[in-house]
């Protein structure tokens, strides 16, 4: 109902049948939904009409005078299992239809929600606002209101919460988000592409370059800058997209070598640190070799 923006719904007395929710109808009773009304407030409505109903309608049902009806089956409707989903904001669709979900989902239900990168935040109250220029939706037009840009209006974002926050005012989830105006959420994370650790290695066709090489491009988690004199040893590693090979001397290819230094995570200046004879007698004593004297 709330989530459909119907402005009336109501309670019902039925008799028990085999079939669910089938049976004449006792005694009703519209209750009007208000523009504010959310879950929890208009879950009372309905107790509270309830209750007066059956003060009303039980000293009939117990003397057995009661005036039923049959109930217009080929008007029943049904409501599916509610699933985590259903809560998602989806900022495409008019704010008027986003407000309705926030009212329908709100407390004592999950609460409707969004993402701002890959943090989720949840929505407990709204308004919808016609008084700002249209913008892309998910497009953050104000932070203090937080107000987001819809397909159709924008939401103001009244009271809302990091997933493992607490309740507040919709500026100061602007301010736990990191929001600024400009900024665009979304209604699934967005998750940034981790980069892969760039390693610089220096004498990489080399007895150690070369099998440091082929341990690291296993992992998809690297990227290996080589330099050397030679290929013969590496050249498998050639046509490997992560490889990035420049054959020469080091002190040819200084500029090259000082930018990758910079741009790299990792550094290993390899140039004439040990013949695989001496790496085998003593594997400990090739990694104290002085690199400036090499």
């Amino acid at each position: 109902m709330l989530v459909n923006g119907e402005s009336e719904t109501g309670v019902t007395l039925h008799r028990m049948v085999n079939r669910a929710d089938a049976g004449d109808i006792v005694a009703q009773q519209a209750v009007a939904i208000g523009a504010d009304d959310a879950a929890l407030t208009l879950h009372r409505k309905l107790c509270a009409a309830a209750t007066e109903l059956l003060s009303r309608a039980l000293p009939a049902i117990l003397a057995g005078t009661t005036d039923e009806r049959p109930q217009d089956h080929s008007q029943a409707t049904y409501v599916g299992r509610r699933t985590p989903e259903d809560g998602r904001l989806d900022w495409e669709l008019p704010a008027q239809t986003l407000h309705n979900l926030v009212r329908a989902v709100s407390d004592p239900w999950p609460g409707a929600f969004g993402y701002a990168g890959a943090n989720k935040f949840i929505v407990w109250k709204s308004r919808v606002r016609h008084d700002l220029p249209a913008a892309k939706p998910g497009t953050v037009l104000s932070i203090a209101p937080l107000i987001v840009a819809c397909q159709d209006g924008a939401l103001e974002i009244v009271t809302g919460q990091t997933e493992r926050g607490v309740y507040m005012q919709g500026a100061q989830l602007a301010q736990a988000l990191g929001l600024v105006s400009g900024a665009v959420i979304s209604s699934k994370p967005v998750v940034a592409i981790k980069r892969r650790t760039r390693v610089l290695i220096l004498g990489v066709n080399g007895f150690i370059g070369n099998h440091l090489t082929e341990r690291l491009l296993q992992d998809d988690n690297y990227e290996i800058y080589g330099l050397d004199i030679g290929s013969d040893a590496i050249s498998r590693f050639l046509d490997c997209p992560r490889f990035h090979f420049v054959e020469g001397d080091i002190s040819i290819h200084s500029e090259w070598i000082e930018y990758h230094i910079k741009k790299c995570d990792v550094v290993l200046p390899l140039v004439a640190i040990a013949t695989p004879i001496e790496y085998t007698r003593n594997p400990l004593r090739v990694f104290e070799l002085d690199f400036e004297e090499n």
